[in-house]
């Protein structure tokens, strides 16, 4: 917990090792971000071909 308080406060610009992890976090979300709107997607396009039938 200190760690994450010391980091907080640190107004030094980021360093490389930050960058990347800022990277991977929005990484991370962008992926799930499109697995979750695919899968939406793909729902409802499910819903509306039954609707029409056959």
């Amino acid at each position: 917990m200190k760690m994450l308080r010391r980091f907080w406060k640190d107004e030094s610009a980021p360093t490389m090792p930050e960058y990347a992890l800022m990277v991977a976090l929005v990484a991370i979300v962008a992926i799930v971000g499109a697995q979750l709107l695919g899968t939406n997607i793909l729902a409802r396009l499910n819903q509306i071909a039954a609707a029409i039938g056959p």
